[in-house]
């Protein structure tokens, strides 16, 4: 930076500038990038003789051919798609300038941020024609802003301005902004100020989708949500009997290292409601009244068909299976039960029928030997952010999504919700293959006790199955049942064993010691897989 600048820019905007520009050059080879200041308007008043209106499409499209009109074809089909408005001021066929305002989450080609707030339109590239600057065409234009801003229930219009940009702050100062604080990001994390306010969103993608993820719970998948769209609203399906404020429900958070979707929602600035099926109507009018281009929806019930139409673009859903593979809620314990060695997760869009509109992508993993539940979970949601992520980039390269209708028909069983009540009635534990019967017992994260009880006080421990082996391993058929051996405690069939050692962790004992009333009763074999 040479001393010229200096002296140009202390001679039109005074110490204070100079100061700022010194600032942020200190602050750049410190990796501070980017820092803007982030102002709101909700009145204005104007004395403009030109009139401000709204740009339609066509007048767009002959003003930019004419050279009067800087912006992309992608602006153009933005206010078709109701995504931006351009508002300007004209004296008679003149144009006099002109302001792009966002209606929604909205990257330009030219940023690295989408800039947005859901009670604000956002105001981007204003242009005043040189000859008529200094004649209040600007307030005619951010008037007509907060007019329009008003009329679709928005408090009014929010900018971020460089904080180099002194001629452009001037031009704030003049119009009365309201300062709303700070905006600045580092290279290695984004940095909000006062996320109450407004809300920057880096985006990986030159057109950043607005998104709505429905789901009960802060997984992979809202991650990778979050960062290949603008995630704009979160749908919480969660359970509103369990608790989830107090000291005991913060504790069991911090103890698995969960956030609370509300939390999760608070804590980056994004709009949050609470979905049961009485609100569906009212949830399915909000994806509309915010433009929501893509609904995703995971672990998430039923959806009715007013919410499955809101979104502007598609609603999709991700299931843990290769679909038409496990069509239904439970796919994860079906594919234990069955012995599956693949597993996956599937994209594909919602319609009425369960689990069977046309799929737009798949990813495969292995399905590793005796599984616990949780591990399986933390498997399924790694699948499914990874099949999230491509489907997303490939709709990034291609403008649109590419589906393949699925088969009418499944090889396999309906996946239903079941209970261990229901899972003594698909497996028989007195013949079933000893590698299923410890399949199983490692999904469960101990011995289903209420189903196979070891003999005498041995019902009172705890027990993980370790290994299982058959009859030709075993070189005999074993007549007991239950054999204590100097490896642990074996569960003998007709068809092989499987080798018993008790659970030693002093949480799970806990665990079990306050379950014990209801396993030996019985009333645990309505806990679902």
């Amino acid at each position: 930076m040479g001393i010229s600048e200096f002296k140009a820019t202390y001679k039109n905007f005074g110490t204070s500038a100079v100061f700022t520009l010194l600032t942020d050059r200190v602050l750049s080879r410190l990796g501070v990038k980017k820092i803007e200041r982030v102002f709101t308007a909700t009145e204005q008043s104007t004395n403009c003789p030109f009139p401000a209106r709204l740009l339609n499409v066509e007048e767009a499209k002959l003003l930019k051919l004419a050279g009067k009109l800087a912006c992309s074809d992608q602006a153009i089909a933005d206010i078709e798609r109701e995504k931006l408005i351009c508002i300007g001021a004209f004296d008679q066929d003149t144009l006099c300038g002109y302001c792009w305002y966002a209606l929604e989450a909205y990257r330009h080609s030219d940023s690295d941020y989408a800039f947005f707030h859901k009670d604000y339109i956002c105001g981007h590239n204003a242009y005043i024609n040189p000859d008529y600057r200094g004649k209040q065409v600007r307030s005619a234009i951010v008037a007509k802003a907060i007019e329009l801003a008003v009329s679709i229930d928005r408090k009014g219009i929010i900018s971020a301005i460089t904080w180099t940009n002194f001629a452009s702050l001037k031009s704030a100062q003049k119009l009365n902004y309201k300062s709303a604080g700070i905006a600045y990001r580092s290279q290695k994390i984004d940095i909000f100020i006062d996320k109450s306010l407004y809300h920057l969103r880096r985006v990986d993608i030159p057109y950043a989708l607005s998104s709505a993820l429905i789901t009960p719970s802060i997984t992979q998948v809202t991650e990778a949500l979050a960062q290949r769209s603008t995630l704009s609203l979160i749908i919480d399906t969660g359970n509103s009997s369990l608790a989830t404020t107090g000291l005991k429900a913060r504790i069991k958070r911090r103890l698995k290292r969960e956030t609370s979707v509300q939390a999760w929602a608070a804590e980056q600035g994004i709009e949050y409601v609470k979905y049961s099926k009485a609100t569906e109507s009212d949830i399915a009018q909000l994806i509309s009244a915010r433009k929501i281009d893509l609904l995703v929806s995971y672990a998430a019930p039923l959806l009715g068909d007013a919410i499955i139409s809101a979104a502007k673009i598609a609603s999709i859903n991700i299931h843990p299976s290769l679909l038409p593979a496990y069509r239904g809620g439970s796919p994860l314990p079906w594919q234990v039960i069955e012995q599956e060695r693949i597993t996956g997760a599937t994209v594909h869009l919602l319609n009425s029928k369960i689990d069977q509109g046309p799929i737009l992508g798949q990813v495969e993993s292995k399905l590793p030997n005796n599984i616990s539940r949780t591990k399986l979970i933390q498997l399924a949601r790694s699948n499914a952010a990874r099949a999230l992520t491509e489907v997303l980039a490939d709709y990034a390269e291609q403008g649109e999504f590419s589906a393949k209708t699925q088969p009418v028909s499944s090889t396999t069983r309906f996946a239903k919700n079941i209970t261990l009540a229901n899972l003594m009635d698909i497996v028989n534990w007195q013949t079933a293959p000893s590698t299923q019967l410890c399949a199983i017992a490692n999904y469960l994260e101990r011995w289903p006790t209420e189903i196979c009880s070891p003999p005498g006080l041995l019902s009172y421990l705890p027990w993980q199955a370790t290994s299982a082996s058959d009859i030709q391993q075993t070189g005999q058929s074993n007549k007991k049942p239950w054999r204590m051996t100097l490896t642990g405690l074996r569960y003998n069939n007709p068809s092989g064993s499987v080798l018993l050692r008790p659970i030693l962790s002093p949480w799970k004992l806990l665990a079990f010691a306050k379950d014990l009333k209801s396993i030996r009763s019985k009333q645990s074999l309505e806990r679902s897989l």
